[in-house]
């Protein structure tokens, strides 16, 4: 759950409260920050590094600088967004949030009461990933899981071509949507059997090459339910198509339209 970066900051709260690692200062005179990923200030990452820090090593945040774009000096140089956070297992009065218009802009400084490990001025609170909704809504899922080696899906080209060479492959196509294809307006295909008589698709010979290779894909899975569903290469993997509305949220998306789904 949690990027490599949080460990550091686990081991530089262990120092500050453990003299004994540094006999040679006084820890209360210590203070340390840290160049970061911008993802420890998002998401679940707050709650278990920032509840831990709070709680076991008394941890404040002097300064923060919210999310800027950074890059090394290496001959090719990976630019990242990060955020620099500095902080101690002691409080201060002057505490100060660098803000930047957009993430290439100069920072412009702000002096504020608190800072929390959202790195924003206010108090010290996180929230914790939890698996079931607040309110009465209903909670959200995973969508459906081909684990197919990509032969029950199709391209705009493939679904068109498959249907010139047999119309009757048509009734057995539906719209397939990923999280890459819903960022990137991207329209793709897939071979949707749910329901359907074996009978009626059987005899469809450009179906039936695409069945032999998702049996094979699935046979060489390690996963045990994969390998099942050898058995049943024209039925995705994992089913969970709801029969009413409902919202396509991506797992993960980027600056440049790249996701993980």
């Amino acid at each position: 759950m949690l990027d490599y970066v949080c460990a550091w900051y686990i081991k530089a709260a262990q120092y500050l409260t453990n003299p004994s690692i540094n006999g040679k200062f006084d820890p209360i005179a210590t203070r340390v920050s840290f160049v970061s990923t911008n993802s420890i200030s998002q998401g679940e990452q707050v709650g278990i590094l920032w509840n831990e820090l709070y709680s076991k090593y008394k941890i404040k945040i002097h300064f923060a600088h919210r999310t800027f774009k950074w890059g090394n000096e290496a001959r090719q140089n990976a630019a990242v967004h990060v955020i620099i956070i500095g902080f101690s297992n002691f409080d201060v009065t002057e505490k100060y949030i660098y803000e930047y218009d957009n993430i290439k802009a100069e920072p412009h400084e702000l002096k504020v009461a608190n800072i929390n490990p959202y790195l924003v001025e206010g108090s010290d609170n996180t929230l914790l990933s939890i698996n079931n909704p607040i309110c009465n809504v209903p909670k959200m899922q995973s969508g459906s899981a081909a684990r197919d080696g990509g032969f029950l899906i199709l391209t705009d080209e493939q679904k068109n071509e498959l249907i010139k060479e047999n119309i009757l492959i048509e009734r057995f196509l539906r719209r397939f949507i990923s999280g890459d294809d819903f960022i990137n307006n991207i329209t793709r295909w897939c071979i949707w059997l749910k329901d359907e008589n074996p009978q009626d698709f059987r005899a469809i010979p450009e179906f039936q090459e695409r069945f032999k290779n998702v049996k094979s894909f699935r046979e060489k899975s390690t996963r045990q339910g994969t390998k099942k569903m050898a058995e049943l290469p024209y039925l995705f993997a994992e089913e969970r198509q709801p029969d009413k509305n409902f919202l396509i949220i991506p797992k993960v998306s980027s600056e440049n339209g790249s996701v993980s789904v």
